[in-house]
């Protein structure tokens, strides 16, 4: 039963498409949860059709098939041997479907149901007290004789425990049919959620809402009715809305009938209903205006409630077609603040429509839209050209919506994600976006999309407590220099004379003069920065900019990503280089090269944890140490700043200084520094400027204060919680009234700013950002990379402090501590369990496990060097198993490999994040061991290996996981558990603010010897992976040429496209190949079948329009009614729904069935079932794995629709062809000429031949060019010579003739989309528009034209060709290889016609296939 498109229904009822539930359905859930339902061969359906009358949805052949195969199998089946066994069979096998316990789903028709009351009993009696079932249809029309299907039914209605569904589409015949499921209904299972009233339903409905709905005894757990009938009294709905507190969603069908009454009745018993929730309103055919102002009458009654409850649907063609239907959705959304959802499925819409989908998306900007909920399903682009930036733009002024679907669309490209991401940098409002079913959920950038929501909500949720603090807020004026670049550039210097221009480095100034107390002046020259130093640069009425020092060593490079702005803060990064080597005292070598490595590192570094979608990260340029330089020049600077510029664009804004001259700074001199800081505070405020945040002023003012008290909170950098909130009611006035909860939001908003720092998860907060930047992570990491020094101060101890897993003794790590930060006379002393806590918190370490290692150890990466020792890789796997395992491995790589990479820490912090994941899921069996630079993970018997690439500097590093499934598993299941709880953390992980916000991982995968052998990281280079997506077009391209090239007869061989994997000679791994179907999971492969039949489809219908099309030119040019056959599609090649039918879904699948495949499977379950086993739980078992068999064939059964609906194509082509070659007067004399029939001119001689009125033309040149006559795909012929003409008085009539004939040729074949596969010259770029392609090939004034001249007549076409044979019969004398590279070919099946004209490429194909002579 077709509930209609767009109801309200509890979960997964709302989406399910009517196609895929019959025998799936029946049998739904008894695969594993994780395994999706599959769509499954309409042969299965038919089988159950056959015999019980459980019918599919979707399929309309089920009466036609039971007739013609009745009760018992055909006569060419072998009977069984005893009737009574196969009565007994049927019987059995029906109660074991009622009694599965794992049975969701049942749909039944009471019409074809059951042959006698025994089965009906067999299979309804279990299902009274089966716990599993949720979800009932009923259809058909009630009859005497199948009287105890409905009393069973009805029965199951009243007991069946979990029923939560119930879908009734059942015409009743009678008073008394009308009274049993009355009382079913009033007295259903209290599980009972929702009800559907089907369109059948017309005799009693009204009697049923009454008495179901109202009185004493009504109904009181249905909360959700739907009602689809035609004629249901108002009164009746009415008072069944507003009489029944239990009802919570109401949903209705805007049928014409409906709106023929009065619906401001029905509207009133919305208001006074105060427990309804929703109201659903769906629309799917063109209203005339006057039913309009009938819902609309319903709408404003509703108006009169303070919360919106109205949803509207807009689904259908004809519907949207309607330009009454934009302008009442303007009107009702701009109005009415009654409608709190809207949902419009653009499943066809046309190019006209494209102006009133924007007037709908101007009402969201609009204060009185309080719409919360838009729904958008476009499976189509044309016509919503710019209609997504659009969209995104209305709502960045939007405060009402708060969920956005854009499901199943596939349009949405690179440009949309950029402008969604941007779209949730400003609008807070936004809690739920679905992208299912999108490329962008295809392509691994739903993370980012979820994350961007989470930190809205974290976001919304502190700003609100700072708000309900009733808090003064005026506008953003924090934000960040980061001064970067290689070590010993001059950034300390830099920021030293800063600080002194801005009168703020007087304490800075103190510690550096102390720190020069015991050095020489050359010391304090080649004196480098440890870690990151802060301090507040400017702090005044505009602004407050922090300036952080970062340590240009590579070493210090984890701890940059871990300080790294995650907020939309303004920022500015200072890049400073120097070409002054320091240490050599000497100009560098390679400067070009240096400088160019050193930027891009960086700009690679600052794109990769910049959030998508925010403003875009800022970095300038200077070169340091001017005054040791000797004329340096600019010029080489300049060519790589703007090369450099020109490369990140869109990603990085690197900002050329108007004054070039100014690139040079000597940092000791404020004269020259002096310009640069007003340049780069001007930058600020422009970027200030831009920024529309408020924030609260207490938090700058917090800021302030713990810049001037810097001289004594250095001195105890590290607070709890409490200590920090009383000393923020101290130090600000006014502020001792806020709760705990406004303090813990002016604390995480302080976090963000960067004024202190949040440890994770603890109570600590650290309010001298040096301390944790300089003083302790600095100084950790470089004691920890000084790999020598505290080798030699353990060695008399014989301890080992590193090794190659990137560990170190618990013991050994607290002395450390103890040693350089505890025992040392300095003012912050802590505990080193607090010391500890700040490194585990931070995920820089974690203690493992005792059971692991004898001695308690830390893992601890990123403090650790590797030393001299290089850490050894696994290169075998560890888990045995007696059967043979699964191995297949993936690699996450980075999107944007040139511009993007995974950074320093990422690796280590993922393999500790991860960790702490999979150990605190209690759901799941794991063991985790982490090594530097892999980590091996034992999960429910799979064995994985997480490896990151082996050289971190590569250029688009990358993770690959190499995984040795369980024997006892199929790999399809242990692909999906290893996306599950890997990959998806993993991307999850990498979009979080601890990740690279930046990088979208793409997902590939690895050549599976490299796998099962553990060949080294470093030989698994680009060529052993594919990336899923690229394997997938690969696999669709093969496919799709193998449909144009095959006799179609094979269908198997349509998927046996094998990507080759190249050699790996260090580990004798030969070149091979492997099947694509084998490497992608099955589910990839059934969406790429999908698409490719959807192509098909819309390909099929477009070539049937323009045929049509064809035939009626044609017919107005023959006097005597001139007709072609009729382009018929049965349901195998149907195109999407028909105007007078709601659609539903465009991912309705139609059946094929064939009758030999239906009998064999026939005889195939009654041979399953045996007769001397009374344990219906061996059924159960059975039904499950004969399900699981028949899963298999629905790729076999999506490749046989495939293969259905080419052959119509090619069919309709053929015919298409055969009108066009009447419409240009090539007829069967012509074609005993044995010349070409495609011939055409290219744009610029079509304009000379039809502009073709005066001598002045003659002695000008044209060029004749053919196409290739290829049955299916007529083509231009790339790189084709052609023939040169010379315009003269004797043929200059006959080739206008003859350009006007190609004019209507090209015009013909691009409109039937027979231009996607041309090979087109460079003269006729391809592109997708109808109309530009024309105006691309022959000219738009031509083009226009030829459309208002006269057509030629039969008579001048015909000179036309005659003038053409004798031309090419005198210059060429039949070879036509040489100057057209055509080659005549005769075809061997009379279907393809006797002979044609085919290009090189196409003759090839034709010999192979066997579709041409010899």
């Amino acid at each position: 039963m077709a509930e209609g498109p767009g109801a309200s229904e509890i979960e997964e009822s709302q989406t399910q498409p009517p196609s895929p539930v019959g025998w799936s359905g029946l049998l739904e859930g008894m695969m594993e949860d994780e395994v999706e339902e599959q769509e499954l061969p309409a042969s299965i359906s038919d089988l159950i059709n056959c015999h019980w009358g459980i019918t599919a949805e979707g399929f309309a052949e089920t009466g036609t098939i039971q007739e013609r195969y009745g009760d018992v199998p055909p006569s060419d089946e072998p009977r069984l041997s005893s009737a009574r066994l196969r009565r007994e069979a049927r019987l059995r096998l029906l109660e074991a479907i009622g009694s599965c316990q794992t049975l969701r789903r049942l749909r039944v028709n009471v019409e074809q149901f059951a042959s006698t009351a025994e089965e009906a009993q067999a299979l309804l009696n279990p299902l009274k007290s089966n716990p599993a079932l949720q979800i009932l249809s009923i259809e058909g029309q009630c009859r005497e004789t199948t009287r105890w299907v409905m009393d069973g039914l009805c029965d199951v209605i009243r007991w069946a425990p979990q029923l939560r569904i119930l879908n009734l589409d059942v015409a009743l015949r009678s008073t008394n049919d009308v009274k049993v499921l009355t009382n079913a209904l009033v007295k259903c299972s209290p599980s009972l959620e929702k009800v559907t009233l089907g369109m059948r339903m017309g005799f009693g409905v009204s009697d049923i809402l009454l008495d179901v709905f109202t009185g004493t005894d009504s109904n009181q757990s249905i909360s959700l009715l739907c009602v689809q009938q035609l004629s249901v009294d108002v009164d009746a709905l009415s008072r069944s809305i507003s009489l029944n507190e239990s009802l919570k969603g109401v949903f209705m069908n805007a049928d014409y009938e409906w709106f023929r009454n009065d619906w401001k009745r029905a509207g009133k018993s919305l208001s006074s209903n105060f427990t309804l929730n929703d109201f659903e309103v769906v629309l799917w055919k063109g209203l005339p205006a006057s039913h309009f102002e009938s819902l609309r009458g319903l709408l404003d009654a509703a108006n009169k409630r303070a919360d919106p409850i109205i949803k509207i649907t807009v689904s259908g063609r004809a519907c949207l077609a309607s330009k009454s239907t934009c302008l009442f959705l303007v009107s009702v959304l701009r109005e009415l603040n009654s409608v709190k959802a809207l949902r419009l499925d653009f499943y066809d819409v046309q190019q006209s429509q494209r102006f009133e989908l924007h007037r709908i998306f101007d009402v969201l900007t609009l204060h009185e839209c309080k719409l919360q909920s838009l729904e958008l399903e476009w499976c189509k682009g044309k016509g919503i050209e710019g209609g997504w930036k659009k969209l995104f733009d209305s709502l960045r002024s939007n405060s009402s919506l708060t969920h956005l679907g854009l499901k199943s669309n596939l349009d949405l490209c690179d440009e949309s994600f950029k402008d969604v991401m941007s779209l949730l940098e400003v609008n807070v409002t936004l809690k739920t976006l679905d992208y299912s079913g999108t490329r962008w959920e295809a392509e691994g950038k739903g993370p980012l999309i979820d994350e961007a929501l989470k930190r809205n909500a974290e976001r919304e949720s502190y700003i609100g407590g700072l708000k309900e603090a009733k808090l003064k807020f005026q506008k953003a004026r924090a934000g960040r220099l980061f001064l970067c670049g290689s070590p010993y550039a001059g950034k300390t210097r830099l920021r030293r004379t800063m600080m002194r221009l801005s009168n703020k480095g007087w304490f800075g100034n103190k510690l550096d003069k102390l720190r020069q107390n015991s050095c020489t002046y050359r010391e304090v020259e080649l004196w480098t920065t440890s870690g990151i130093e802060v301090e507040l640069l400017q702090d005044d009425e505009d602004m407050q900019i922090a300036i952080w020092d970062l340590a240009g060593q590579e070493i210090f490079r984890s701890l940059h990503d871990i300080i790294f702005p995650r907020t939309d803060q303004p920022f500015i990064f200072l890049f400073v280089f120097s070409p002054y080597d320091e240490l050599k005292n000497t100009i560098k070598d390679n400067l070009e090269a240096l400088l160019r490595e050193e930027l891009e590192d960086w700009l690679r570094f600052v794109a990769s944890n910049s959030r998508i979608g925010q403003s875009l990260p800022r970095m300038m340029v200077i070169l340091t140490h001017v005054d040791k330089v000797e004329s340096p020049g600019i010029d080489w600077v300049l060519m790589i700043l703007e090369e450099l510029q020109n490369e990140y664009q869109g990603v990085v804004d690197l900002v050329l200084d108007p004054n070039i001259g100014r690139i040079y700074v000597n940092a000791h001199k404020e004269k020259h520094v002096s310009p640069l800081l007003k340049q780069i505070l001007s930058s600020f405020k422009e970027l200030f400027s831009k920024k529309r945040d408020l924030v609260p002023l207490l938090c700058s003012e917090l800021t302030s204060t713990l810049a001037r008290r810097v001289s004594s909170i250095h001195r105890d950098p590290v607070w709890s919680l409490d200590k920090f909130f009383r000393f923020c009611s101290k130090s600000v006035e006014a502020s001792n009234q806020l709760s705990e909860e406004a303090w813990q939001s002016v604390a995480l908003y302080l976090h963000d700013l960067g004024s202190i720092v949040l440890i994770p998860a603890s109570d600590l907060v650290i309010v001298y950002p040096n301390w944790l930047t300089r003083t302790y992570l600095g100084e950790l990491i470089k004691l920890g990379h000084d790999y020598q020094v505290l080798e030699e101060k353990h060695h008399a101890t014989q301890q080992t402090v590193y090794s190659e897993a990137g560990c170190v003794d618990e013991k050994i790590l607290e002395e450390w501590l103890v040693e350089s930060f505890v025992s040392r006379p300095r003012d912050s002393q802590y505990p080193v369990e607090t010391l500890k806590l700040i490194l585990a918190k931070l995920d820089l370490c974690y203690r493992m496990d005792e059971s692991a290692c004898a001695i308690p150890r830390y893992f601890i990466p990123t403090i650790l060097s590797e030393g001299g020792v290089k850490h050894g890789r696994p290169r075998a796997w560890k888990s045995v198993s007696d059967v043979q395992p699964n191995y297949f491995g993936f690699r996450l790589q980075c999107q944007d490999p040139w511009r993007t990479s995974l950074t320093s820490s990422f690796f280590t912090r993922l393999q500790i994040t991860l960790r702490k994941k999979l150990i605190a899921n209690s759901s799941l069996s794991a063991d985790v061991e982490c090594s530097r630079g892999y980590t091996t993970l034992y999960m429910d018997g799979h064995e994985i290996i997480m490896e990151e690439s082996h050289q971190r500097t590569v250029v688009g590093s990358h993770v690959d996981i190499l995984v040795k499934g369980s024997g006892g598993k199929s790999k399809d299941d242990t692909v999906k558990y290893v996306m599950k709880h890997i990959i998806d953390e993993i991307r999850a992980f990498c979009a979080s603010p601890r990740g690279c916000q930046g990088v979208i991982l793409v997902l590939g995968i690895l050549n599976t010897k490299c796998v099962e052998m553990l060949v080294p990281c470093e030989l698994r280079d680009e060529r052993q992976v594919v990336t899923v997506e690229h394997l997938k077009q690969l696999l669709q391209q093969d496919l799709e040429a193998r449909l144009e090239e095959d006799d179609l007869r094979d269908e198997d061989s349509l998927l046996k496209y094998e990507h080759v994997w190249a050699e790996v000679l260090e580990e004798n791994i030969p070149r091979y190949s492997e099947f694509a179907k084998d490497l992608l999971l099955e589910s990839d492969v059934e969406k790429l079948l999908s698409a490719v039949q959807c192509k098909l489809k819309e390909q099929l219908q477009n070539l049937r329009d323009v045929s049509e099309q064809l035939r009626s030119e044609l017919s107005e040019l023959t006097s005597g009614g001139h007709s072609l056959p009729a382009f018929d599609i049965d349901e195998s090649g149907s195109v999407g729904a028909s105007d007078s039918e709601p659609m539903i879904s465009s991912r309705i699948v139609p059946s094929y069935s064939s009758e030999k495949q239906v009998h064999q499977l026939n005889q195939s379950m009654l041979d399953n079932l045996d007769t001397n086993d009374d344990k219906l739980e061996v059924l159960d078992n059975r039904l499950l794995t004969f399900q699981k068999r028949l899963q298999k064939s629905s790729l076999k059964g999506r490749l046989h629709q495939i293969v259905s609906i080419q052959q119509k194509m090619n069919s309709t082509c053929a015919t298409f062809q055969s009108s066009l070659d009447e419409i240009v007067g090539f007829t069967s004399s012509v074609e005993q000429a044995r010349i070409p029939k495609r011939p055409f001119f290219n744009k610029k001689d079509t304009r000379l031949l039809q502009k073709l009125t005066s001598k002045a033309r003659f002695g000008k040149v044209v060029r004749l060019h053919f196409m290739c006559e290829s049955k299916t795909k007529p083509h231009f012929i790339e790189d084709q010579k052609g023939m040169e003409l010379v315009l003269e008085k004797e043929n200059c009539e006959w080739l206008r003739r003859l350009s006007t004939i190609s004019i209507q040729t090209v015009r013909f074949i691009l409109k039937a989309g027979l231009q996607e596969t041309l090979g087109l010259q460079p003269a006729f770029p391809a592109v997708d528009d109808f109309e530009t392609q024309v105006s691309a090939m022959i000219g738009t004034a031509v083009l226009e034209k030829f459309k208002v001249a006269d057509a030629l007549s039969l008579t001048q076409k015909n000179e036309a060709w005659c003038s053409l044979t004798n031309l090419l019969d005198s210059k060429l004398q039949g070879n036509f290889a040489d100057a057209f590279n055509l080659h005549r070919v005769k075809y061997s099946s009379s279907d393809d016609g006797d002979y044609g004209w085919l290009c090189d490429m196409c003759k090839k194909k034709g010999i192979m296939s066997g579709r041409l002579g010899s």
